[in-house]
């Protein structure tokens, strides 16, 4: 999901205490990547998080495994066909990752547009 904002962005290194501090401090947040467009990856869950990059006038929010670990169990058990096995689980996490992009979209569109 991206966002368009018309105030000033924050920086990357400043997003995950803003977050914590206006957002929620039961989530987890932490600066991820190199480069000079570094992402935030908030936590809900083990299972469940969304990474978040920011660029001059725009935020984009896509919702993600938030650690490389869970990234790679969920991506073998898809590939494997295990899914069979944990439809309902898999469904769940991906409405759960939905979610949290809706409720950042809407954090960031009240803060900075």
């Amino acid at each position: 999901m991206r966002i368009s904002i018309s105030k000033k962005s924050p920086s990357a290194t400043d997003l995950p205490e803003i977050l914590k501090q206006d957002f929620s401090s039961q989530y987890g947040y932490k600066l991820f990547g190199l480069g000079k467009i570094p992402t935030i990856m908030v936590s809900k869950s083990n299972f469940v998080g969304a990474q978040i990059t920011v660029r001059e006038n725009e935020i984009d929010i896509q919702s993600t495994a938030p650690s490389l670990v869970m990234a790679y169990m969920l991506t073998v058990i898809e590939f494997l066909g295990l899914i069979a096995f944990f439809p309902l689980w898999i469904d769940n996490l991906r409405k759960q990752g939905r979610l949290l992009e809706k409720e950042l979209a809407t954090f960031f569109n009240q803060k900075y547009s």
